[in-house]
């Protein structure tokens, strides 16, 4: 029995005119043979990523969601789709692949750019204002099965209007998005991989390649766009930065292949890496739909694992930095065990500085090379030198009132020669490798992370009386921003009683401790001002310390409000009655000032003053309890 499938294609236009927007359905009805059996094939559709209008320099994603297409569960597949206005219905202008945003998703995404200028062609579409634009998607084949349809699934339009060209690489308007019922997960999802190694493991001394899925990053359809994306290694944390190139023009999938060693350093593709550790690639996406801002962006990671087992002791050692981890704005202290280029035990010799046998300094996209060292003594063979990390440009204290446009660090280029007078710009997620070619085709090598870290506020007292004073601390490396002198910001302070309370500066107690102390002064009598605040007993005080230095999976754009709290006291001293009466026993009775404890022959405890209490005990009264 042959069933008939009735298929409806609908066809959304919105007309605008004198500023009011009407809409008009049509339906139409195609007969088509579909399959010779009861099996229902799942339903699928054609979208654009977008309600509203389109403007006519921008883009949009044609999108295609059919689950039966997913052949391959382990495989990126392909799609055909028609895009065309209404003027060319009848014949399309282009025919447009389509791609899987992921393995296993069953969501083909491709980017089309409109143009009143240019020709139809690649992703291309010619407009003109007011046209209405469509996506179209056709059935062809049933897979696993020789049965063929010719089906047109539903193509939504939308009308192009002509308004001014939005900033961004994506110049749709972010503002329209559908919230609702979405059929998918966005492929921008923090939980998705973009990048992905396409094998889990390689050989150290072959060939890797990364591959990074985003069609947003197609910005001309009519090239081969590419980007870079840092990868690295555990024994190299600098790493490269590996550049990608589109597969093919518009297809939104770009890849880039690595070369390992196990000798060389890192540098263009080539990857220094150590048989059984880990390899990472990273992606920066600055093109995030919502609920991401426009100024967010996103960290995406693959890991692999290089063939082999680790061995610490094959590993040349020659090199040693001070710490395991940096800070963006740290001292880094190299040292390097070179007592082969000890050529004259009466002379104070230099290494680096020279093609033959260069030391090179580097983080993930900065380097300075031949940087020199200088030997710690005659004969030694011991060499040493120091570079300066300078950050990036970013608000650290959240003030866009101090440092240079609001920024209290700036970018700052590669520069020195050594050994004391090196600086390179790092990222708050970054690494550093030093490098040492000793001989020929003998290269070691030594590295470290360099990290942001989460902050700490604290009193130092759980408890503060009124007249007293109370010292906040705040613990946050990433503040220490100069080496060299002695750093301060401003923190909020308040109480119950002035919720308003002031901004406190911590200065570091110092230099390079990244330790910040400022001292708050209580009063139950005079207005918040300065380093005073007002406060009555009984109140909580609250300090508060702005992290915008913070940790993965934190981005640059994040900041983080981090408190602590402490109790001003309640310092009323009662009388020795209604202590008593409260359970307080006779010999823990205490007096208020300067008042003293004696006791009536009886054992009842009195509070009295000094020259008082005298002249009762030579009348019989009691200083200890009887």
């Amino acid at each position: 029995m042959i069933l008939v499938l009735k298929i409806f294609t609908l066809t959304l236009m919105a007309v605008l005119a004198l500023g009011v927007t009407s809409a008009i359905i049509f339906v139409d009805l195609h007969e088509s043979s579909a399959f010779a059996s009861d099996e229902k094939r799942p339903d699928a559709y054609a979208e654009w990523d977008k309600t509203g209008e389109f403007t006519t320099t921008g883009t949009a994603l044609a999108r295609v969601v059919d689950h039966y297409m997913n052949m391959d569960s382990n495989k990126i597949e392909t799609l055909t789709v028609d895009i065309y206005t209404e003027r060319n219905e009848d014949d399309p202008e282009l025919q447009v692949t389509v791609t899987e945003t992921n393995v296993n998703s069953g969501v083909f995404e491709a980017t089309i750019s409109f143009s009143e200028t240019k020709k139809s062609l690649g992703h291309t579409l010619q407009v003109k204002d007011g046209d209405i634009v469509s996506v179209e998607y056709t059935y062809s084949q049933v897979p696993g099965s020789d049965k063929r349809e010719d089906m047109t699934g539903v193509g939504q339009e939308k009308t192009i209007q002509n308004s001014q060209r939005e900033s961004g690489i994506n110049n749709v308007d972010k503002g329209n998005k559908d919230k609702v019922n979405l059929p998918y997960k966005p492929s921008n999802s923090l939980n998705e991989e973009k990048i992905k190694w396409l094998e889990s493991s390689y050989s150290a001394t072959g060939t890797g390649v990364v591959r990074v899925i985003d069609p947003d990053m197609n910005l001309d359809p009519d090239e081969f766009d590419n980007f870079d994306v840092d990868v690295w290694s555990d024994s190299d944390l600098a790493g490269i930065d590996l550049t990608l190139t589109e597969t093919n023009v518009a297809t939104g999938i770009f890849e880039g292949t690595i070369f390992f060693s196990t000798n060389d350093e890192s540098s263009g593709h080539r990857l220094r890496v150590t048989e059984g550790e880990t390899i990472t690639a990273k992606y920066k996406d600055h093109t995030l739909h919502e609920p991401y801002a426009s100024t967010e962006e996103l960290d995406t990671i693959s890991t692999a694992l290089i063939h082999g087992v680790y061995n610490p002791d094959n590993a040349d050692n020659r090199i040693t930095l001070d710490k395991t981890s940096y800070t963006w704005t740290d001292k880094v202290y190299i040292t390097i065990d070179a007592p082969e280029h000890n050529f004259d035990s009466n002379k104070i010799e230099v290494i680096g500085n020279y093609e033959q046998h260069p030391v090179k300094v580097a983080t993930r996209h900065f380097d300075l090379d031949n940087y020199r060292l200088v030997e710690t003594g005659a004969n030694t063979g011991i060499f040493t030198g120091e570079i300066v990390l300078t950050g990036f440009s970013h608000d650290a204290d959240g003030n866009s009132q101090t440092g240079m446009d609001g920024n209290d660090v700036a970018d700052i280029n590669p520069r020195g020669e050594g050994p004391h007078n090196g600086s390179l710009p790092a990222n708050g997620e970054d690494g550093i490798t030093v490098s040492f070619e000793h001989a020929e085709d003998e290269t070691a090598i030594s590295s470290a992370f360099i990290l942001w870290n989460e902050g700490e506020t604290k009193w130092l007292e759980r408890g503060y009386a009124d007249g007293e004073t109370g010292v906040v601390r705040v613990t946050d490396p990433d503040m220490n921003l100069n080496q060299d002198r002695i750093d301060n910001f401003q923190i909020d302070v308040w109480s119950d009683s002035d919720a308003g309370g002031i901004d406190l500066t911590v200065t570091e107690t110092d230099d390079a401790t990244g330790i910040f102390e400022g001292t708050v002064f209580f009063t139950s009598t005079d207005e918040s001002s300065g380093h005073r605040l007002r406060v009555i007993e009984g109140d909580t005080i609250t300090a508060e310390y702005e992290d915008n230095t913070l940790p993965s999976p934190y981005t640059t754009a994040d900041e983080l409000d981090i408190t602590d709290n402490a109790i001003m006291k309640n310092t009323t001293v009662y009388s020795p009655y209604k202590q008593m009466k409260n359970g307080v026993l006779a010999e823990h009775v205490t007096c208020n000032g300067t008042l003293e404890r004696i006791y009536k022959s009886n054992g009842q405890p009195t509070c009295v003053k000094p020259l008082t209490a005298e002249t009762l005990i030579q009348r019989g009264w009691s200083a200890d309890y009887p």
